[in-house]
């Protein structure tokens, strides 16, 4: 599905610079160009981001380290869990379930990702035969690690130099409170937070881009949209 006419940013280019490196936080003048008549930015936190609208998860929280971490903290089977695999199945099930009510929307239908996360991580569980050392309120409380993500290293740094700029936003298909949490947990200084539930549909429907653009008072083209390469 094409975006709408957001202009899009990639991770990879100034001024959201990959974590690991030292950096003067600038804006090259390519991009101070492209964004001249942008407002707002939106980042896509778990792995896109615009107006500057951000999708958290990938693009300015490192979700897989802090969800294999947080696994290996856990009470563990006698045989070993791959707690990579196992992150990484969670995440593609979370895709799939976000991606299947994009393509066909029924508000009936909709759920929360902590609900979706929490359907998942039951099914893991039964999959990987985890009933006997995972409880029922200990999967509660697995299932909330999704609200207390690290931020990559340069993160909070990199917000605050383009909240000097411009207004920045989550446009991520997490919930709001999800969203607020991992905002306090991991110093993200947002403006404003966009979210799956408050929008009532998952990216990549146009619902998410138009709908954040519609609560800004912006025109699309003035909104961008910060995302990995």
């Amino acid at each position: 599905m094409a975006l709408p006419n957001l202009r899009r940013l990639r991770h990879a280019d100034p001024p959201i610079i990959p974590a690991g490196r030292t950096v003067t936080y600038s804006m090259s003048s390519s991009a101070a160009t492209s964004f001249k008549h942008v407002e707002a930015l939106i980042f896509d936190v778990f792995g896109s981001v615009h107006l500057f609208t951000i999708d958290v998860l990938g693009t300015v929280v490192d979700w897989r380290k802090s969800v294999v971490d947080y696994l290996r903290t856990l009470p563990q089977p006698s045989t070993p869990l791959d707690h990579e695999s196992f992150a990484q199945e969670w995440r593609h099930g979370y895709y799939l379930a976000t991606r299947q009510f994009a393509e066909s929307p029924d508000p009936s239908k909709f759920h929360t990702i902590d609900e979706i996360h929490f359907s998942i991580l039951r099914n893991l569980v039964k999959k990987h035969k985890l009933e006997s050392v995972w409880n029922e309120n200990l999967l509660q409380e697995i299932n909330l690690v999704w609200h207390r993500l690290h931020g990559w290293p340069d993160a909070t740094q990199g917000l605050r130099f383009l909240k000097k700029r411009f207004i920045i936003g989550t446009l991520s298909n997490g919930n709001a409170r999800l969203l607020i949490d991992m905002a306090k947990y991991a110093d993200l200084p947002w403006d404003v937070i966009f979210s799956g539930d408050l929008l009532k549909a998952y990216k990549p429907n146009e619902r998410m881009y138009l709908g954040a653009c519609e609560y800004l008072q912006l025109p699309p083209e003035k909104v961008g949209m910060v995302f990995p390469s």
